[in-house]
């Protein structure tokens, strides 16, 4: 931010800009300092000789006024293929997603439509660098992006943060900028409950405004990520409020539950641990579901392992192996040692072959093998059950 006779201001009024440059950062730095997220990023400064220019990044939240908002995906069928090289072409079959989201052609044939549900929206970026005349005579320079908005919603965005800075011109004017965008944008695009999310290259936005940055250009990354941060940001306030158990129905500090996906049902820590230790005890992990009444949801590995013991948490991978073993056809064990055997592809040898011990096995009869088709009165191998 050096100093030239050619910047048109005087060295007083560069000095006094450069001054206010600096307060309002550490002004926006202290305003969102409690934010979980990081609100304001000073990406480059002046360096001590006072060249170089102060560039920021600003992230932008926003807060709904609904529980939840709609997001319609419309993708115009002759686009497919630049949506995702590995999905299907359009005379095939709607592109792949992934997520859980699926397409339907609309009753035209022109465009596949699906939708998804979302808390929160990932938060609008805004990038700015002071010039050496800011404030005194001019705004920052920036660029605005964002992956669910458009082109064009954005440009209605940049014209009025211009609006605003004719109205609050010579005065430092980001935190205006920042706070009119996180309260107001919704309201000022017509956002209610739903948005429409579509690839760039299909919009129908001709955006002349050099400010406006695109990022919506791979559909499937922008769902994965607006999916992705909504169960974050909703994780993050669930943990942060008071919740109730649906077991023992006692209130507690989010941060003392756990929270199942994808069903999100929640229970204490003390209720889950006490459901999963008995059903481990009692070796019937198969219904190590979500304790809510109906729900099919399994109780992951990685909170068995938080709430078991660890001797009890050894019980079920050993549990869980046996269970998998049980339940594929072509294993046996072997009448002498116990070793897991895998039987001859061709089932009518009844041929089982330990590579323990060496022992060929009729898996009929348990004895040593015969070539034979059916053996009277035989015992089945695949009782043996090991020991805990």
């Amino acid at each position: 931010m050096a100093h030239t006779e050619n910047d048109g201001i005087s060295l007083a009024i560069y000095e006094g800009n450069f001054v206010e440059q600096k307060d309002e950062i550490i002004a926006l730095q202290s305003i969102f300092e409690g934010d979980i997220e990081e609100r304001i990023c000073v990406l480059s400064e002046p360096d001590s000789c006072g060249s170089g220019q102060y560039v920021i990044q600003a992230k932008v939240p926003f807060e709904m006024n609904v529980k939840e908002c709609q997001v319609d995906i419309w993708i115009p069928t002759g686009d497919t293929p630049s949506i995702d090289e590995q999905g299907a072409s359009a005379a095939d079959g709607p592109p792949q997603l992934g997520q859980g989201i699926s397409l339907e052609r609309t009753l035209s044939g022109q465009k596949w439509s699906g939708s998804f549900k979302v808390q929160f929206l990932p938060p609008l970026t805004l990038d700015l660098t002071f010039p050496s005349d800011y404030p005194s005579h001019s705004p920052p320079s920036f660029t605005v992006s964002s992956i669910w908005l458009s082109g064009n919603q954005l440009s209605l965005l940049c014209k009025h943060l211009d609006r605003l800075w004719e109205d609050n011109r010579g005065i430092p004017i980001v935190f205006t900028w920042v706070d009119w965008l996180e309260k107001e944008t919704l309201h000022f695009l017509g956002i209610e409950d739903s948005i429409v999310l579509m690839p760039a290259e299909s919009s129908d936005d001709d955006v002349e405004d050099k400010r406006v940055v695109i990022d919506c250009f791979d559909l499937g990354e922008a769902v994965h990520t607006m999916l992705q941060y909504s169960n974050h940001k909703a994780a993050v306030r669930f943990f942060q409020s008071m919740q109730e158990c649906g077991l023992c129905f006692e209130e507690k500090l989010g941060s003392q539950f756990f929270r199942l996906t994808p069903c999100f049902h929640h229970f204490c820590s003390d209720c889950l641990a006490m459901h999963c230790n008995m059903h481990v005890t009692e070796g019937t992990i198969s219904l190590l579901k979500c304790p809510a009444s109906k729900c099919e949801t399994v109780i992951p590995p990685d909170v068995l392992q938080t709430v078991l013991s660890p001797k009890l948490y050894i019980r079920w991978e050993t549990l869980s192996v046996q269970k998998t073993l049980d339940e594929m056809n072509d294993i046996t064990y072997c009448p002498r040692c116990k070793s897991i055997v895998i039987s001859e592809a061709e089932l009518s040898l009844h041929l089982g072959f330990c590579l323990s011990c060496f022992y060929s096995f009729c898996t009929q009869c348990e004895r040593a093998w015969h070539q034979c088709s059916e053996v009277s009165g035989s015992t089945s191998s695949r009782s043996f059950q090991p020991s805990f």
